[in-house]
């Protein structure tokens, strides 16, 4: 590609803000829930890896020579704000903290996939997408019981013997067997925290299934029910 050309592709998407322009020629628009997403990867990625805010501001001085405020930082964690400046995400992008799977750091262009809901890992290739519907009710369950408890993804995880991974993963729409924490298992374990709107009675007195059928997977009727005591022996709980 002429360098002209991409200095021009460079130039437009800085001044296009939550419109990026990509390789393929098509807008990727920034959306509340995309943005939601990568605040909270990015949040939880920092804190993964032992960096508080200021540490962040200090790496990305020190890696472009900018300075970024905390606060912008913390808006975007936050999501506080609707519209972030575009070099504020160039900036988190530069700090590397976000890693993938393989622990590489996520570029630029997959912070604006994330930001407009089109990213692709290699873990959610693996996702069966049919079952959206499905997932956005037990993402509301989930939601809603932390926001009543005014608790975050650790506590909520920490409560359904859960590793938080597999909480964040069900937060963004991933749902599949993780090792011996196969899908049912985790709904047995989901079921004696959460609730069932319908009785406002814990999904625990219905079992895996009773939790699985509200949120309207279909359920084997013939699979053994995961046990607490089992999720108990797999988190190292005695």
């Amino acid at each position: 590609m002429p360098k002209c050309k991409f200095l021009y592709r460079l130039i437009r998407r800085a001044i296009l803000g939550t419109a990026s322009y990509d390789a393929m020629e098509k807008y990727k628009f920034w959306t509340e829930k995309g943005l939601s997403d990568l605040g909270r990867r990015y949040r939880e990625q920092r804190q993964s890896k032992g960096y508080s805010i200021d540490d962040v501001v200090e790496i990305i001085r020190q890696k472009t020579g900018k300075y970024v405020s905390a606060r912008a930082i913390g808006n975007i964690e936050g999501c506080k704000t609707e519209k972030p400046n575009f070099n504020t995400i160039v900036a988190l992008a530069a700090s590397e903290i976000i890693t993938d799977q393989h622990g590489k750091p996520l570029s630029i262009y997959d912070f604006i996939d994330i930001a407009s809901e089109t990213y692709k890992s290699d873990d959610s290739k693996k996702v069966n997408h049919s079952r959206d519907k499905e997932m956005e009710r037990l993402i509301c369950l989930i939601k809603d019981y932390m926001r009543q408890e005014q608790i975050n993804e650790a506590e909520f995880a920490r409560r359904c013997l859960l590793p938080v991974k597999i909480i964040n993963d069900i937060l963004a729409g991933r749902l599949q067997d993780q090792g011996e924490l196969t899908e049912q298992l985790q709904f047995g374990l989901l079921a004696t925290v959460l609730t069932n709107p319908l009785t406002g009675q814990r999904f625990s007195n219905e079992g895996w299934i009773g939790l699985m059928k509200y949120c309207g997977f279909e359920v084997a009727d013939t699979i053994n029910a995961p046990s607490q005591e089992r999720g108990n022996e797999l988190n190292g709980v005695h």
